[in-house]
């Protein structure tokens, strides 16, 4: 499980304003308006995002628009290549073990 902040970019289109392409597992921090940054995690390659250059998790997407519709579009979102160092939002909780 990923968890609720993750994103797919569309396979071949999606680069940084730095030319730079994220891998699998990377992390970038999206903004948008007033909406403070925040931390998603690459998990996988969109392969029909032609509309769109990525797709958000529903989570992340409530949390960026107040839309919790993934296939809805943004513009001007703020997009930048960062650790995933401090990274909390695609921690699973670990049950106890008795």
């Amino acid at each position: 499980m990923y968890g609720t902040y993750f994103f797919a970019p569309n396979q071949g289109k999606f680069m940084l304003s730095n030319g730079e392409a994220p891998e699998c597992g990377q992390c970038i921090e999206v903004s948008h308006g007033t909406v403070k940054p925040f931390k998603v995690q690459y998990i996988a390659p969109c392969f029909n995002c032609q509309d769109s250059l990525f797709r958000l998790s529903s989570d992340a997407m409530k949390k960026l628009s107040g839309t919790n519709d993934v296939l809805s579009s943004i513009s001007d979102v703020k997009v930048k290549l960062v650790d995933c160092d401090g990274f909390t939002g695609n921690k699973t909780s670990t049950p106890k073990k008795n």
